[in-house]
């Protein structure tokens, strides 16, 4: 579903990412895991056309949209919950689904927010409530949710976990695992290395830019250097 070859990042002089390659098929959660700096948000940036100065060539079920504006890879296919969330504080919660929307039609729309609706209950119930009054863990859902709106076919989640109690991360393994069934290829790029390796089939390990290992999770989850380097055991 997703293909990414010879990916890099430069902010200025710096390289952020360095010739990273990446795939994901539909119905598969692949994490990005890594340090505090090693490209995972760079990465999904760079992706989503918001990086700066990138390279190498994007596709999405063979189409390639290395070229084309963030918008428009939208519309193609791919969605992006960032880091920190950036709901609409001023905005209710149904203001920001629809802001997720924008430009489908409004039958489409109300379709989408009925859909999202059935998978963030508590959402609904809270349709005319000022994101900004939310808790995180609410802001988080609502972040995800609008990125659902554009019905997407690649979801990107940018540190879905920071700051999160541990009710509210397991509600969100759970969601990851509901959208995966359903079809949708997945990307996360997280620091929590436990929760991303619990929650995806695949991990790419990022330092300083480079894929420096990657492979089953289950068995990334289980290997020494990875133990020593970001569980502390």
């Amino acid at each position: 579903m997703l293909s990414v070859e010879g990916l890099c990042v430069s902010y200025g002089l710096l390289r952020a990412v360095q010739r990273l390659d990446l795939t994901i098929a539909a119905g598969e959660v692949v994490s990005l895991i890594g340090a505090n700096g090693a490209g995972k948000s760079s990465t999904l940036k760079a992706l989503m056309g918001l990086a700066p100065n990138r390279e190498g060539k994007v596709s999405i079920a063979g189409r390639t949209i290395s070229h084309i504006a963030a918008a428009q890879r939208v519309r193609s296919g791919l969605a992006l919950s960032p880091e920190g969330r950036h709901v609409f504080p001023d905005m209710s919660v149904a203001e920001n689904l629809l802001a997720g929307a924008a430009g489908a039609s409004r039958a489409d729309a109300d379709c989408r927010t009925a859909n999202v609706f059935a998978m963030f209950p508590k959402l609904m119930s809270r349709q005319s409530q000022l994101a900004g009054t939310m808790s995180g863990g609410e802001q988080q859902m609502l972040a995800i949710a609008r990125a659902l709106m554009s019905s997407p076919r690649v979801l990107l989640l940018d540190e879905p976990t920071l700051g999160l109690a541990p009710i509210i991360v397991d509600e969100l393994a759970e969601l990851i695992e509901t959208l995966r069934a359903g079809g949708l290829a997945i990307l996360l790029a997280e620091q929590n290395v436990e929760f991303a390796l619990a929650v995806s089939n695949r991990a790419y390990v990022l330092d300083a830019g480079v894929l420096v290992k990657s492979g089953n999770s289950r068995a990334l989850a289980s290997d020494p250097a990875i133990l020593a380097a970001y569980l502390g055991l």
